[in-house]
């Protein structure tokens, strides 16, 4: 069913003009980064076959889907950095006290202290690799506004991973032609393999930090 209605986006995309096949990928990147379900890549990759028979240029494509991106970001950018004083406000009315003391000690200024720490440490890196998976990218921006990691620094180096990777995936597209659906295969298959080892490392985390604390002695 899905992959349906891909199918018909497409159709739909192939009898815009030029303009609105730019328009159309502008706001498919910023939709990308505020609903993750969204086929951001396969857009992406459609635009390079579309380069591939001159409906757009390399230029042109490549600005419209960073400005895309770029727009999409800094609004979970933003968003983040009002999460946490949601969270803060509303965590009184949470019942379940174990929720509640969980979400106070995220939310509590030596959480957010070491968590700014970790990400001027290594943030940045993981905001560029993070433009790699479909799986982790639409947390990033959140994580980073959240964290108030320095703006620039934060736009700069989701520029760099946006480029990067829209880089591949419009070549993608240019070099296979008419067999560029082979590239939503392969995505496919890339994400799920990572979103697994997100899985994975979340549960070893869970497993290391609540067994840790269960494995403390009463004092």
């Amino acid at each position: 069913m899905i992959e349906h209605q891909i199918e018909v986006l497409i159709a739909y995309v192939l009898t815009l003009p030029t303009v609105g096949m730019y328009w159309f990928l502008f706001f498919s990147t910023i939709l990308e980064n505020l609903f993750p379900p969204w086929p951001g890549d396969t857009m992406v990759v459609l635009g390079g076959f579309l380069m591939a028979h001159d409906a757009v240029g390399f230029w042109g494509l490549t600005l419209v889907t960073l400005a895309g991106n770029m727009v999409g970001a800094l609004i979970m950018y933003f968003a983040g950095e009002g999460l946490v004083a949601l969270a803060r406000h509303y965590q009184q009315y949470i019942k379940w006290e174990w929720a509640r003391n969980q979400l106070n000690e995220l939310t509590s200024p030596e959480s957010m202290d070491r968590t700014s720490h970790w990400f001027r440490k290594w943030g940045l890196w993981f905001v560029i690799v993070s433009r790699f998976s479909a799986g982790i990218r639409f947390f990033v921006s959140i994580i980073a506004g959240i964290s108030r990691i320095n703006l620039i620094l934060f736009s700069i180096a989701f520029a760099i991973g946006v480029i990067i990777w829209n880089t591949l995936l419009i070549y993608g597209g240019y070099a296979l032609g008419e067999n560029w659906r082979q590239i939503m295969d392969w995505l496919r298959v890339y994400n799920t393999v990572v979103i697994v080892m997100i899985i994975l490392a979340v549960i070893g985390y869970l497993y290391w930090r609540f067994g840790r604390k269960k494995a403390r002695p009463e004092p």
